[in-house]
């Protein structure tokens, strides 16, 4: 079999690599439900949890809905959140307000999306009239710049926007010196999936996880039928 052949047997199985020229725009701030929204997104729905370093959703409410996994950094803070269950907000844990988290990333396994829409709301400091976070996405090995925005009325809720232009996000990160108190109302568009990355199902998963517990008893007692013959 020739190289030509083995490469497109290669891209068939696995897809084509992801395109790196991604250019990304953003919108914001704006006020709470502001023009950042198109007509397109979807409605992240996040699964209640409490005091925990990472969560997930579903983009969408039905059947079958991607899932969206965050997980949050606090620097060197043991940083937990709070997730209201719901088209609802992922809050800082922790007793004391100033005590916030400073980083988030966002993915969606085995799928990308072209835009993510959130509303923030940052922890506001004595050290500077306004308070600011950076956003970045990735695109495979591409890493987009960071880019910086300023909320003068950080205790506000304002609402953000990113576009991935030429290309797709595969994982969105949003990091903060001065801290979120709040990040919430996460919508998603232009979702995906990915060539050859098959998501099973959560009772394909459980199916899986039986089927294999079979195969290994049915080696064992085998095992067990052979030594007894020998």
């Amino acid at each position: 079999m020739n190289k030509f052949l083995i490469t497109t047997a290669l891209l068939l199985a696995f897809g084509a690599p992801p395109a790196r020229a991604v250019t990304v725009t953003f919108c914001g701030p704006q006020t709470e439900g502001g023009s950042c929204e198109g007509a397109n997104e979807t409605k992240v729905f996040l699964n209640e949890g409490h005091t925990e370093a990472s969560g997930s959703g579903t983009v969408g409410n039905g059947k079958n809905a991607p899932v969206l996994l965050f997980s949050v950094d606090g620097g060197a803070l043991d940083t937990r959140v709070d997730t209201g269950g719901g088209f609802a907000n992922i809050t800082s844990a922790n007793a004391d307000s100033f005590a916030d988290f400073n980083g988030i990333d966002i993915t969606i396994p085995g799928f990308t999306f072209t835009d993510i829409v959130f509303d923030v709301q940052l922890n506001p400091t004595e050290a500077s009239g306004m308070d600011s976070f950076t956003a970045q996405g990735f695109s495979g090995a591409h890493i987009s710049d960071g880019i910086a925005t300023g909320i003068d009325t950080p205790d506000d809720d304002k609402q953000f926007a990113l576009n991935a232009v030429g290309g797709a996000f595969d994982e969105v990160n949003l990091l903060s010196a001065d801290g979120f108190k709040e990040i919430k109302h996460i919508e998603i568009s232009g979702l995906a999936a990915v060539v050859g990355s098959a998501v099973p199902e959560p009772s394909t998963w459980a199916m899986m996880v039986a089927g294999f517990a079979g195969l290994g008893f049915l080696g064992y007692r085998k095992t067990r039928s052979d030594n007894a013959l020998a």
